[in-house]
C-alpha cells in the first residue's frame, strides 16, 4: 500500500498472504526465506481450528501480525487493520 515506486528493502517490507493454510503456508514461508516479513489475512469463512493445520515443515514460521477479516467489515476497514499491524513497514 506504498505509494513509492522504489525498491522495497525485504527487512523492512510485509507481504500480505490471505489464508495461508497448507500450499498458501509454504509460499509464505518461501517469502520469510528470502527475508521479508509476513501478515496473514484470515477471511471470516476461515475457522480458527483449520488455522492450526500447519506443515511441520512451516512449525516455525512467524508472522508480523495476523488480521482477521470481521463480519460487518468492508474493504476500509481491513486496509485500516492492515496497515495498523504493518506499522511502519512498507506493504
Amino acid at each position: 500500500m506504498s505509494n513509492s515506486p522504489t525498491e522495497f528493502i525485504p527487512s523492512q517490507s510485509v507481504i500480505l498472504i490471505v489464508d495461508p493454510y497448507s500450499t498458501g503456508c509454504m509460499v509464505a514461508q518461501e517469502i520469510s526465506k528470502r527475508g521479508y516479513q509476513i501478515m496473514a489475512i484470515w477471511t471470516k469463512s476461515f475457522s480458527d481450528e483449520m488455522k492450526t493445520h500447519v506443515p511441520v515443515s512451516c512449525k516455525d514460521l512467524t508472522y508480523l501480525a495476523q488480521v482477521q477479516d470481521v463480519e460487518g467489515w468492508n474493504l476500509k476497514d481491513l486496509e485500516k487493520a492492515v496497515k495498523e499491524a504493518a506499522a511502519s513497514a512498507a506493504i
